[in-house]
């Protein structure tokens, strides 16, 4: 949702049908142009928060699956933030870190209102947009930046249960700008950037309920780096 193309920051949402080869189709608008923004939902409700417009922001807004059309008002975060993560299963969207930040918070997906503190992350990252990886009971990040390096650490939270992160495991390397996809068992970090001028095709794979390093999996078609994963229980998916 949202983002940036070749000339400017743009609003447009769309969707696609993981389960059928296509394009993507228009789908409705975020409520201004926004980029570096966080989004993920629930079967019914898609939530997308922070970003920057003008400057940061802490909007959080929602668009229900089943009904095309524009974003609605959800909240707001508990402070105006950008380059944010997020992670989710049927009952909680979860934001995480977000340029510079170890801040954690949460919202009810189903019950519109502003976020709650969660908790903190382990490492403060300087550049959200990392693997997201999430079963119905532990969200997973992985790699980003911090002190100006890139990471391989991967962490995760426990989503019923506020609380701090806790480490998980090591990537294969390290790299920020990468896109997760997940089924409820295992866990897929896809390309991103490792600092050498151009993207990576690594795809890594972890087993969600083991905390442990990511294991080799495959290669993505080319280099990508700023990419965005999604995935059904059978498929996994790399956009951009």
């Amino acid at each position: 949702a949202g983002g940036q193309d070749s000339s400017a920051v743009i609003n447009t949402v769309q969707k696609i049908i993981v389960q059928v080869e296509g394009n993507s189709i228009d789908f409705g608008d975020l409520s201004a142009v926004r980029q570096a923004s966080s989004g993920g939902g629930s079967n019914t409700r898609f939530i997308v928060a922070g970003g920057f417009q003008a400057s940061k922001v802490n909007i959080i807004e929602f668009f229900t699956y089943t009904t095309a059309g524009n974003a609605t008002d959800f909240g707001n975060l508990t402070s105006a933030t950008d380059l944010l993560s997020s992670t989710c299963n049927n009952t909680r969207y979860i934001t995480l870190g977000g340029n510079g930040t170890d801040v954690i918070e949460f919202v009810t997906i189903a019950s519109a209102g502003n976020a709650t503190d969660f908790g903190d992350l382990v490492n403060n990252l300087e550049e959200g947009h990392v693997g997201i990886i999430s079963s119905s009971v532990r969200g997973i990040l992985a790699g980003g930046k911090k002190g100006g390096s890139r990471s391989n650490q991967i962490e995760f939270v426990t989503i019923a249960s506020a609380g701090n992160a806790t480490d998980f495991g090591d990537m294969t390397s390290a790299r920020n700008l990468l896109a997760g996809a997940s089924s409820s068992t295992r866990g897929l970090q896809m390309g991103g950037d490792t600092g050498s001028g151009s993207g990576s095709n690594v795809i890594d794979f972890i087993t969600i309920a083991s905390a442990g390093n990511a294991t080799d999996f495959g290669d993505i078609s080319g280099n990508r780096t700023n990419s965005a994963g999604l995935s059904s229980p059978v498929k996994a998916i790399v956009a951009g």
